[in-house]
């Protein structure tokens, strides 16, 4: 999982997108993907200061397990210093080990967002659906962490202002955006998840 560079705006990932999303549909079924209607809520990924880190960690690692329907996977959660945001090693399980920055020691609100991602990255695994390259792999799962009700924890991640920036995962902004539009187009309802997106040209 990527976080460094400038956070970057429009939709230059927007074919690999579509193309994630007919790939998820292909292999889950559109009955499969319509049980993912509710999203993970605030309240079960909250992670304030005061938590203990591991146990907090532990804790969001489950949630994101138990809303991905992954029931036997057992997630190992550590930290240390690394370039990458998180890193999770993608073993027949069902136990598996999710390394994430030493950072999310101090930014522990983002926690829920790298680890969304990661246990995706598991359950696409387990799936057996990937993209080749590691780019276009990465966009396939911020897409399916996003279209299956995980994905605002990523988008909320972003911090811009004139001094610095962040970002977590490969997706900007707005193809965040663009993957939760289609999300609420199929379950027929707009659900406020995570901060507003910037208004641009909208693709369909």
């Amino acid at each position: 999982m990527a976080n460094d560079g400038p956070v970057e705006h429009g939709y230059p990932h927007l074919e690999t997108v579509r193309a994630a999303i007919t790939a998820l549909y292909k292999r889950l079924s559109y009955d499969t993907v319509r049980t993912f209607a509710t999203s993970v809520l605030p309240v079960d990924v909250a992670f304030c200061d005061t938590d203990d880190l591991y146990l907090g960690a532990q804790r969001v690692a489950h949630e994101m397990v138990r809303h991905y329907r992954l029931p036997d996977a057992r997630l190992v959660v550590s930290f240390r210093k690394m370039r990458h945001a998180a890193n999770v090693e993608l073993t027949a399980g069902p136990e598996y080990f999710v390394e994430l920055n030493d950072r999310f020691r101090d930014h522990r609100r983002d926690i829920g967002a790298a680890l969304a991602h990661e246990v995706m990255h598991v359950y696409l695994h387990r799936l057996d659906l990937s993209f080749p390259g590691v780019r276009d792999n990465e966009i396939l799962t911020d897409t399916a962490t996003t279209y299956l009700g995980a994905g605002w924890l990523l988008l909320d991640a972003y911090r811009e202002d004139g001094a610095s920036s962040q970002k977590l995962g490969y997706l900007t902004p707005e193809e965040f955006g663009y993957v939760l539009a289609k999300r609420s187009l199929l379950f027929g309802r707009t659900r406020r998840c995570g901060s507003p997106v910037r208004r641009r040209t909208r693709p369909t």
